[in-house]
């Protein structure tokens, strides 16, 4: 058995013995499946409008609706041979049809079937809708005292209910505004038009609400305090394009340069603010994207500090912005790198690499094969569609079920739990969604990625690092050893494992004035990240 629309039917028809053709009473007699070769599989034609009720009024005083009929499910179960193959159509959609061959499926076997011939429906047609009308007639004809309706809407979806409600009730509404508008065609016209568009009423999404409050970061009342700096971009009327890059005094709003030209590199960016600098003093740069690039290609001048404070917050837009030392900061990821090592989280391989007095830490791509093919990656948020704005809104209890959905096994599972422990202890609190990624490999199977932005983050007056973006147990703050082993049982783990993993981070943690050494990461930063670290006491 076969169930399709008409343009698939028209191309397939020879294909088949008997053809079921369900149409609206109205159709052309040209609209209708026919054969102009010898021999035709035999044809039934079926004539009712695809509802589950009488349309409420208005409609075409002309013509009444017709709806499916005892008598067209009889002739359909009657047309019904077996060992025949039968293929049943709809002129518009797929509604009627579905529901004719669930009829024909359920007297084929015996009562108390049901359940198995909706199976086997969905089977042949997994977007099926059956209409509701057609199937409580073959229950009432077939003597199944309710069990087929009670099957078909026991596999209701809330995405299939929408699709009735709309197939019900939109074209209705249209019918009404055409009639305003003085068109005099029917309602039997306009649903057949309806349907033959393939028309639906789109969903009005929520709108997007950022959680809690974004404070600004505050800037001393002076000159000079901070500056910021963006690229705008326009063309000529010949089309050449251009940009031109604007520095800003925040609080003064002084626009201390305005450079135009058709490219603008990182070093002519340098040359710039050397300049600006050296007629008006140092100031904190507020634009993490473009000076933090440049910093890392080396394009600013290493003698000049661009901007000494070691802090995350977030500009009055929302924007996150950086400043950082370099090196210090390069050395400090490389020491959590070896720790996290040591704890048993799997990450790529790293190292750093120093030049002209700074370190920068570099990480192997873990999306390419040996021989350096791309694997498709998912972050947790693209794969979830999540929003990264939203911070503290996701959890990693929502990352293990993303994990058991793949069905990457409990090694995945273990693995993730292990991370999510290191980055509460650890104080990583910059954890959000786009920090955890699943690869894809050439045989389409998923597996979690290597970890990646591994890191002290912690600044108790920034806005997006004084507590965790992901949640814990319902906390973003102030755990305790009861909310991670709840958090590994919520994971299938026992809490022996659950409290080894924790052992396996501790042990980690008592040798990180090593990696800091090997790191080279600075006693008084080693130190403020020690002292910040959770202890979570296994006794």
């Amino acid at each position: 058995m076969a169930i399709a629309p008409y343009s698939w039917a028209k191309r397939r028809k020879r294909e088949f013995d008997r053809i079921i053709g369900c149409y609206d009473p109205d159709t052309a007699r040209s609209k209708i499946i026919q054969f102009h070769q010898p021999n035709p599989p035999e044809l039934l034609i079926l004539k009712f409008v695809d509802l589950d009720e009488p349309a409420p009024p208005p409609h075409d005083a002309r013509k009444e609706l017709r709806l499916a009929a005892r008598d067209d499910v009889e002739a359909a179960l009657a047309f019904d041979q077996p060992n025949t193959r039968l293929l049943v159509h709809c002129h518009a959609g797929i509604s009627r049809s579905s529901a004719i061959a669930l009829a024909i499926l359920a007297a084929r076997m015996e009562a108390g079937d049901e359940q198995v011939a909706v199976e086997e429906l969905f089977r042949i047609r997994p977007e099926a809708v059956p209409n509701l009308k057609i199937i409580r007639l073959a229950d009432q004809i077939l003597a199944r005292d309710g069990r087929l309706v009670e099957a078909v809407l026991g596999r209701e979806t809330p995405k299939s209910v929408e699709r009735r409600r709309l197939n019900r009730d939109a074209y209705r509404r249209l019918h009404i505004l055409l009639r305003r508008e003085g068109e005099p065609s029917g309602i039997n016209r306009v649903y057949r038009l309806y349907r033959e568009e393939g028309l639906g009423v789109r969903k009005r999404r929520a709108r997007r609400r950022a959680v809690g409050t974004r404070a600004p970061i505050l800037v001393e009342a002076q000159p000079n305090a901070r500056w910021s700096l963006d690229f705008v971009h326009d063309q000529f009327a010949c089309g050449r394009r251009f940009r031109v890059l604007n520095i800003v005094d925040d609080v003064t709003r002084e626009c201390l340069a305005a450079i135009p030209d058709t490219s603008i590199s990182g070093r002519r960016v340098a040359r710039e603010l050397t300049d600006i600098i050296a007629r008006r003093g140092n100031s904190n740069l507020d634009n993490s994207t473009v000076f933090s690039r440049q910093f890392a290609q080396g394009a600013l001048n290493p003698s000049i500090s661009y901007g000494a404070a070691q802090t995350r917050g977030f500009s009055e837009t929302g924007t996150q912005t950086t400043s950082f030392s370099g090196a210090e900061f390069g050395r400090l990821e490389y020491a959590c790198y070896l720790l996290a090592k040591a704890a048993g989280v799997d990450m790529a391989r790293s190292r750093l690499h120093e030049e002209g007095g700074r370190a920068h830490f570099m990480t192997q791509r873990f999306d390419r094969t040996a021989d350096g093919k791309k694997l498709h990656m998912q972050s947790l948020c693209a794969m979830r569609h999540f929003d990264f704005n939203l911070a503290r809104a996701y959890s990693y209890e929502q990352a293990v079920e993303t994990i058991r959905m793949l069905g990457l096994g409990r090694d995945a599972i273990r693995q993730q739990v292990r991370r999510a422990f290191f980055n509460i202890i650890i104080r990583n609190q910059d954890d959000h969604t786009k920090n955890i990624a699943f690869l894809m490999g050439p045989d389409g199977q998923w597996s979690l990625s290597p970890a990646f932005d591994v890191v002290y983050a912690y600044n108790p007056d920034g806005a997006w690092t004084s507590q965790h973006q992901m949640s814990l147990g319902g906390k973003t703050d102030g755990f305790e050893l009861d909310d991670l082993l709840t958090f590994g049982k919520f994971a299938d783990l026992k809490t022996a494992e659950a409290k080894s993993i924790l052992a396996d981070i501790s042990a980690a943690i008592e040798r990180l004035g090593e990696f800091a050494n090997i790191a080279g990461v600075s006693d008084a930063m080693a130190s403020k990240a020690r002292a910040a670290f959770r202890q979570m006491p296994l006794s």
